[in-house]
């Protein structure tokens, strides 16, 4: 979308490692265009775009339970699925105007829920 006033933080509740699903994100890339989306496999709203791990300045980033990462809606960022037997539980806050509201993490069904009606 092109209204840029969207910030999320990702906090860990367990250990995020490489292998359980920590964030990676590619430095620098809130300064280029917008990549083009489409609708991720598993659907529920979720969207992707073309990018790798092998892209210049893509970087892993392991945290320990309580730590916390905040990146603007225009960075790459993405997580793997978690390979290990352990959990890796986080808690996301987003924070975006109403009309970038796309999807809701965790729900089982993808209904758009206006939390606050007096948000813009």
């Amino acid at each position: 979308m092109p209204d840029e006033r969207a910030a999320s933080i990702w906090v860990s509740l367990d250990e995020a490692t490489v292998d359980n699903g920590c964030m990676w994100y590619v430095r620098g890339s809130h300064l280029g265009p917008i990549r083009p989306h489409r609708p991720a496999g598993g659907g529920g709203g979720a969207i992707e775009c073309d990018c790798s791990e092998d892209e210049p300045g893509a970087t892993p980033v392991p945290l320990p339970p309580g730590s916390a990462v905040v990146h603007a809606g225009r960075t790459l960022h993405y997580s793997r699925g978690n390979t290990t037997d352990g959990p890796r539980r986080a808690y996301i806050l987003s924070f975006r105007p109403a009309a970038m509201i796309a999807m809701d993490h965790g729900l089982t069904e993808n209904v758009r829920t206006v939390r606050n009606s007096l948000a813009d």
